[in-house]
């Protein structure tokens, strides 16, 4: 993380592109400029995570189902027996109760922008 007075951000910028062009370098202007970053990124991975929600709501849905048929079995007779089961335990019930507050997924989202670059650099304006 490099600190400059404003005045020289544009030169710090510069120079890391001429001397040093394979460095990720991360210009921090404020929370609202680096908001709109995070946002584009932030869609892209919202995405991911919709898709994830599905395929544990589906997990679920289908363990569901397979437990209802392991419940009811023919009997002897060839009518149907209720059949106690024990839960094994593994639910992902909890994953899906709700996603977690903006501000907890906001920061995940900047600090994950900020890991992706090798250099930051701010003013302390």
């Amino acid at each position: 993380m490099i600190v400059t007075p404003p005045s020289l951000l544009k030169q710090w910028v510069t120079e890391m592109a001429t001397h040093a062009p394979s460095l990720r370098v991360c210009v921090y202007t404020g929370w609202k400029g680096l908001l709109a970053s995070v946002e584009k990124r932030g869609a892209k991975s919202a995405k991911a995570r919709n898709q994830s929600a599905l395929a544990k709501r589906k997990k679920v849905n289908d363990r569901a189902r397979a437990n209802t048929v392991n419940k009811y079995q023919r009997g002897t007779s060839g009518a149907r027996v209720k059949v106690e089961f024990e839960d094994d335990g593994d639910s992902d019930d909890d994953d899906l109760d709700g996603e977690e507050p903006l501000p907890v997924r906001t920061q995940k989202l900047f600090v994950e922008y900020v890991l992706a670059h090798d250099v930051v650099i701010t003013t302390y304006k």
